[in-house]
């Protein structure tokens, strides 16, 4: 029963955000959008919805099997599908009505050359929407606080190879042709240690990092605390959702208005 309340926690609060970030888009009927880093196109079929017949959704993504897989997942006649890099989108300027990037942010190589490139293919006064979590958030109750946060150091790069966080990102897009632009935050929180290790740490053994840099005996020791903590229902680890939003100005000279609302708990 613990279990299932602590999925449904997680599920409701990304529910939440996401469609949150669906809001911001403000898409209406026949708008033409783009999902990028769209992955397995798992939000395609809703955007598809949202901007009806007449519009178009633009799965982008830099992998063949994503593109692949999201060919599979959607059948509606209004996606279309394209394989491209990030610095390099094959698209006019002034394309789309909105662009939206969900945990994409955290894998660029050049963030600001691609945020660049996005805002171009942007139309005027269009909005930009980015929902990622930032990874160095994550913080669980442990007795062994000190080898989770080694496990954390190593680990960053599987989840966040740049280390961005929300705070750097949103420095870097005030410098570009984007206005009122705001931040908000959303603490996702959960009980469930099994869903934890899908999340988070089964990743990391898989990858071999924490049995490279971390001994053998201390790892055993923070998972039996936390099987520990599962069993007694002492268990919870928390992690940051953020989500930025602005628009493109009407023109390159017009200088940026950012505004950074008020963090909110979800």
């Amino acid at each position: 029963m613990e279990s299932q309340e602590g999925n449904h926690l997680k599920n409701q609060n990304l529910k939440f955000a996401k469609e949150k970030s669906f809001h911001k888009m403000k898409l209406q009927k026949g708008h033409t959008v783009m999902d990028f880093g769209s992955g397995e196109g798992k939000d395609l079929n809703q955007l598809s919805s949202l901007v009806e017949q007449h519009g178009e959704v633009w799965a982008v993504d830099h992998d063949p099997l994503m593109i692949k897989q999201s060919i599979i997942n959607n059948t509606k006649s209004n996606v279309r599908f394209l394989k491209s890099s990030s610095e390099r989108l094959n698209f006019r300027d002034n394309f789309f009505s909105s662009i939206r990037a969900q945990n994409v942010f955290e894998h660029l190589e050049n963030i600001s050359e691609t945020t660049n490139e996005l805002i171009r293919v942007l139309r005027e006064d269009g909005e930009l929407v980015i929902l990622s979590f930032d990874w160095s958030s994550v913080k669980i109750n442990t007795n062994f606080p000190i080898v989770f946060n080694e496990i954390l150091e190593h680990s960053l790069p599987t989840f966040s190879p740049n280390k961005l966080t929300s705070t750097e990102l949103l420095d870097q897009l005030k410098t570009t042709q984007l206005k009122e632009i705001n931040m908000e935050s959303f603490s996702i929180s959960d009980t469930n240690l099994e869903l934890f290790n899908q999340l988070f740490f089964n990743q990391i053994t898989r990858s071999g990092i924490v049995k490279e840099k971390i001994a053998k005996y201390d790892i055993q020791l923070f998972l039996k605390d936390l099987i520990e903590k599962s069993k007694q229902g002492d268990f919870l680890f928390t992690i940051d959702l953020f989500l930025i939003h602005g628009k493109k100005s009407t023109s390159p000279d017009e200088q940026t208005k950012s505004t950074l609302a008020s963090s909110t708990s979800a």
